[in-house]
Order: structure tokens, then sequence, then C-alpha cells
């Protein structure tokens, strides 16, 4: 009862911003989160497909007044991408900073960033590649693939709520620009993988994606998954068209483990169909699988996608 009075709330709410043509953020709920730059306000949607809630962090540069048409970057794991006093480790990817230092110099056009969080326990399920699992032809590797997701498979599903909810609810409350050429989707680790499959699976969508430090692998010496990624890119990667692909990796830490299968995606990547204006893959020495290292190098994405 109490989820379904939720979602009958954020109905409303919905309803109530569509109607408002200046799309004015004065009424907004405000983020507990604290921002350099921009503001930065707090919703929660649920999607019926992934059966779940999602809650959302939506970042506006400085100077949103609700007019205009903003490109939108959507991001996982929303929870750490802002504030380093919130996040775990006290580390964050500072995209405000960075964004907004960005867009003050002239360097990229005024963006709006939404995180999206995630949901603890069932994070590796709902970000695993559910269309690239059956390509491991291995049963045990199967078996241990499943073990590490926790067996429960969302990815489909939480691709199809990026898409289908988390966009329109963000499309209908802010002045954005909703066409895909202006809408990308990055995250690292499973969070980078799971970009490249919504790049995939929702080509229409999301004609941008950024992959940092993809999960490619547990090990160097158990390949069987980072093969079935590769397989089903093989067959469903879109075709160019104007898409942008980025994607890094380090060699510290777990990155290290990603070496080989990232040397093989950049490969692969390369003899599908992208050239230097569309696919851009950095290494990075001495860096490794953290926020910190992330929101050193974030200002190579943004002005891939939104530079001028």
């Amino acid at each position: 009862m109490k989820k379904a009075l939720f979602v009958f709330a954020v109905a409303l709410f919905t309803l109530a911003a569509c109607s408002n043509k200046g799309k004015d953020t004065a009424n907004y709920p405000v983020s507990p989160y604290s921002v350099d730059c921009g503001n930065l306000f707090r919703f929660a949607v649920y999607d019926s497909t992934f059966a779940d809630t999602l809650t959302l962090d939506v970042w506006t540069p400085d100077g949103y007044d609700g007019t205009g048409a903003y490109p939108v970057l959507y991001m996982h794991d929303g929870q750490n991408i802002f504030d380093t006093v919130a996040t775990w480790n006290h580390q964050s990817w500072d995209m405000d900073r960075t964004a907004g230092v960005l867009i003050k110099n002239g360097d990229i056009e005024p963006i709006i960033i939404v995180g999206i969080h995630c949901l603890g326990f069932t994070r590796i399920g709902d970000m695993m590649p559910e269309k690239a699992i059956p390509y491991i032809a291995d049963s045990l590797e199967r078996a241990f693939t499943d073990t590490i997701s926790g067996w429960r498979y969302r990815g489909d599903e939480y691709v199809s709520a990026i898409a289908n909810t988390v966009k329109p609810f963000t499309d209908s409350l802010f002045a954005t620009n909703p066409a895909a050429e202006k809408t990308a989707i990055m995250g690292s680790s499973m969070g980078g993988i799971v970009s490249l499959y919504a790049f995939c699976e929702q080509p229409d969508v999301f004609r941008m994606a950024g992959c940092i430090s993809t999960h490619l692998g547990i090990t160097q010496d158990r390949p069987a998954y980072a093969e079935a990624i590769f397989r089903y890119l093989k067959e469903n990667m879109p075709k160019q068209d104007g898409r942008k692909l980025y994607i890094d990796n380090g060699d510290q830490d777990v990155d290290y483990n990603y070496i080989p299968y990232f040397n093989t995606l950049v490969t692969l990547v390369d003899s599908l169909w992208y050239d230097s204006a569309h696919f851009q893959s950095q290494f990075f020495q001495g860096q490794g699988h953290c926020e910190k290292d992330w929101a050193s190098r974030m200002e190579l994405p943004l002005k891939m996608f939104y530079g001028k």
C-alpha cells in the first residue's frame, strides 16, 4: 500500500511539473548533499518493470533559470559523484566543480547532471549486462558469475528504467534537450559496463557513453566474463552515425586486472566502426579504482560530449 501511495505521489508531482512551462525549481526538494556551484535537487522515482525505487540527485549549473534546452548526463552511483562528506570513503567525482569550471570557462555548453543512486547489495546484478551472460559457455564460469552477481540479474530492467522512467521524469521537470545526440550515460566499474550496455540496448536514447575503469573481469586468469562481453558487443554495437564513446582505465589495484581486457576492448571498438572523433580511449598510469582518480580525468569525457 505504501508503495502504491508513493507512486501516486510521484505521478502527481510529475503532472504538476509538466504544467509548469517555465520549469521553475523554486519548489523542488533540495538534496541534502552540498555542491560547490550550481544547485542540487533530490527525487525518488519508482519503475514498475525494475520493481524498485531509484533516488536521483539532479544538478543544475549556475545561471539555470528553467528556460532553454540543456543537454543531460546520466551517471550511475549518484551517491558518490558530488559530495565527499556523503560518500563511504570521503571521495567523490567532484562533478559539480569540474562541470562548473568547464562551463564557466566556455569549454563546454551548460549541462544538467542526473546522479542515479545505486541500491547497495543489488548493485552488481542491477548493472549486469543480462544479454551477455548466455555467451558464457562454461557452466562453472556461468555459476561463478551468478554467485558474484547474487544470482539476480536486472540489467535490462535497470537500463529500461533509466531510459523510460528516469529520463522522461527529468525531461518533464527540467529545461532539457531530450534529443539522443545531447544525452549521455556514464559510470565506473560496473557502472562503466552498464553504460556500454545502455549504449547498445538503447541506441535511440543514449548516443554518448562514458565507460570509466570498466568492469571486464574479476582476475586476469578468469576471462570467460570478458569474452562473453566481447561476443555480445560484436553483435550488438550500434552503427557509428555520430555516436560518441569514451573508455579509460588505470593500472593500479582493481584496474590492473582489467588491463588485458581493456586493450582487447579498444581493439574491438576500433575494428567495428569508430574513428578518433567519435571514440576516445585513455590509459592512466599510476591511477586506480577510486573516485579521486576518476574525478581527475572527468574533463576529458565532458569535453568530448559537450565541448563547444
